[in-house]
């Protein structure tokens, strides 16, 4: 072997080592920042109060019911009315919640990659403008109607006379057995 081909390589190979180094730091960096938006999701709540007072929600950063206190005009709603006004300020909270989390992942890189997701999320919640409306309930405090009767059959399609109803099973009757043992006996004359 040649004086060449038994030395070690020790050269760079068009700085790898170095774009490792930078890898590593990246994902050093993107787990430092995981880390963060994990403690941020996990403390954040939305509270919202409705216009009237009469119920205060606060909600996890999941949506997620953590309270709900209803103040004294409360007691002006029907059931139904309350209900509506109970989802409208959940609703809010929940908005409330997303704002604070983009507002959170825009400041991270890796967060930012979750900024388009939680935008969405947050537009499908009802928006402000399309409130429920407060006697869309009503009907829930109403007495549910009457089924409606059943429709007679079509004029095409006879009625069918009902099964005869069956007879009852026959019971088999027994006839006594003879007893064969005695043909075998040591008396038989053959």
């Amino acid at each position: 072997m040649s004086s060449a081909e038994q030395q070690p390589r020790t050269k760079d190979l068009g700085g790898s080592e170095q774009w490792l180094a930078q890898y590593k730091a990246k994902i050093a960096k993107r787990t430092e920042e995981t880390a963060q938006l994990e403690a941020i999701t996990a403390s954040t709540t939305g509270t919202a109060r409705s216009e009237d007072g009469a119920v205060t929600v606060t909600v996890s950063a999941t949506g997620q019911l953590r309270d709900l206190r209803f103040g004294p005009k409360a007691a002006e709603h029907n059931p139904a009315q309350l209900s509506a006004v109970v989802m409208r300020t959940v609703a809010q909270a929940q908005r409330s919640v997303a704002d604070q989390l983009i507002e959170a992942c825009e400041e991270t890189e890796t967060g930012a990659a979750l900024v388009p997701m939680i935008t969405d999320m947050r537009d499908r919640i009802q928006a402000p403008g399309e409130e429920i409306p407060a006697n869309a309930f009503d009907e829930l405090a109403e007495d549910p109607p009457e089924p409606a009767p059943t429709p007679p059959p079509p004029a095409w399609q006879t009625p069918q006379a009902p099964a005869p109803a069956a007879a009852p099973p026959r019971r088999r009757t027994t006839r006594a057995v003879q007893d064969d043992t005695d043909d075998f006996s040591e008396e038989a004359p053959w």
